[in-house]
């Protein structure tokens, strides 16, 4: 069978179906929207620093860099889950880097004085403390919820709260 002759297949199909339909069948899709449960997330920063937030569940990613105040939405459907990251919105580690890098500079700066190259040594030392411990914790945190429909049919939202405690940036959903 051609392509062409499937074709015109379907439409003769379509057409008997449309002409064979009883008169008194109506579709009203002005109420389709009762039967899609949606979810609304929503994400605040309550913190006093910029944060990084993620919101991934059902199809869905939103991201967005929240100044203090700051919120983020996203709209799910039931019977997904939702994953709400939150992390610093500025890059502390390559800051840090930075700030080693420029210090290692100064050692090719010549002439320098022993007290003045043992100063540089101890900063150097001081920073890569620093990078070490920043790597080995954690900046972030991620949130978990599971998107139900109550029994009147109604979708649960769900709320985060960004907040920081000393560099640590942390998440309550509700």
């Amino acid at each position: 069978m051609t392509p062409r002759s499937r074709l015109c297949l379907k439409l003769l199909l379509v057409l008997s179906l449309v002409l064979l339909a009883p008169s008194d069948c109506t579709i009203d899709v002005g109420n389709l929207g009762d039967f899609v449960v949606t979810h609304d997330v929503i994400v605040t920063n309550v913190g006093t620093e910029d944060a990084s937030v993620w919101i991934i569940g059902g199809g869905t990613k939103r991201h967005g860099a929240l100044k203090p105040g700051g919120t983020l939405a996203a709209t799910l459907f039931s019977g997904a889950s939702v994953l709400i990251s939150v992390s610093p919105a500025r890059d502390q580690l390559a800051e840090l880097k930075a700030k080693r890098d420029a210090i290692s500079a100064q050692l090719a700066q010549q002439p320098l004085s022993l007290a003045g190259s043992l100063e540089i040594y101890r900063q150097l030392d001081s920073i890569s403390s620093a990078i070490r411990l920043y790597e080995q914790t954690g900046h972030g945190q991620l949130c978990a919820a599971d998107l139900k429909t109550d029994s009147k049919g109604r979708g649960n939202d769900v709320t985060g709260s960004v907040t920081q405690d000393g560099g640590d940036f942390k998440i309550s959903c509700q």
